[in-house]
């Protein structure tokens, strides 16, 4: 067996890379991991098969063992298979950190994934993700004409309605894939999960931005204005109710919100849109 192969099957990265992720047929390995990671998440509140989750406390020498996902049942019979090449004790992955055990340590010419892992152990992957109520300190940088420092106020999560609530939390915070939401909020499919999350981006990005609109602006407004845009973006009030308190129409309604909008250039990011039967997308890539 070549060097290149040997080290694939028994020292695959295990600090900031799936120490299972080579057992894994290629056809099939995006779906396999993604549920792997969906049935951690269940049974121990995180992912704990993507990355070690003692990487970055691990100061000594000496690995501290790596917690594996064996309540999956997904990911079992692939623990099982990695247990006949690594040392594994009392369910954790233990990993040598540094070559002088190697077989090949005379004839091997670049460092294995194993400790190249272990060297950049404390190496980030992914940007952290941080939830909170308020953005006031995010500053971002606009993306596909979109300008997306509207986001500088507070999060209107009080627009949503509490399923696309629940979709958000699922799917920005807690990271589940659509096919999973669509499951856990009985959802047609991962399609219609997909649509829920984005469609309600753009609503807290529509109402995020009048809201700041009419704190600094309420006064230019005339007194029916002020009635209907305080309405329908403060009191969160549908354009049918809002037309009945007022005595006009609901299309009368509509009409001077656009009017309003369009008078003073009052723009959001869109993320989702329906065109006929068709539903279209516009994901800036830091959301994929």
């Amino acid at each position: 067996m070549a060097d290149k192969d040997w080290k694939k099957i028994n020292r695959p990265p295990a600090c900031i890379g799936n120490p299972i992720e080579h057992l894994i047929p290629y056809e099939n390995k995006y779906e396999i991991l993604q549920q792997i990671r969906q049935e951690s998440i269940d049974h121990y509140g995180q992912d704990i098969i993507s990355q070690c989750n003692k990487r970055k406390v691990c100061l000594s020498k000496k690995c501290m063992g790596r917690e594996l996902p064996w309540k999956s049942p997904t990911a079992l019979p692939y623990l099982k298979e990695l247990a006949k090449t690594q040392d594994i004790q009392n369910g954790e992955l233990f990993i040598k950190t540094d070559c002088s055990s190697c077989p090949l340590v005379k004839t091997c010419n670049s460092p294995c994934q194993q400790v190249t892992d272990y060297i950049n152990r404390d190496s980030d992957m992914e940007p952290q993700m941080v939830s909170k109520e308020h953005s006031d300190n995010l500053h971002a940088t606009p993306i596909d004409n979109a300008d997306l420092n509207t986001f500088t106020t507070n999060i209107p999560w009080d627009a949503l309605s509490d399923r696309r609530k629940k979709v958000i939390k699922m799917h920005l915070y807690e990271r589940r894939d659509f096919k999973y939401i669509a499951h856990k909020l009985s959802l047609n499919n991962q399609a219609r999960a997909k649509y829920e999350y984005y469609a309600a981006l753009t609503t807290i990005s529509e109402y995020a931005t009048v809201r700041e609109f009419l704190e600094t602006n309420l006064k230019h407004l005339t007194v029916k204005q002020q009635q209907i845009m305080y309405s329908v973006y403060h009191d969160n009030n549908s354009l049918c109710n809002v037309a009945a308190n007022v005595g006009v129409s609901k299309q009368a309604v509509q009409q001077m919100i656009s009017r309003v909008i369009h008078k003073y250039e009052i723009k959001w990011p869109k993320f989702v849109w329906k065109k006929g039967n068709k539903v279209v997308y516009n994901v800036p890539k830091i959301l994929k």
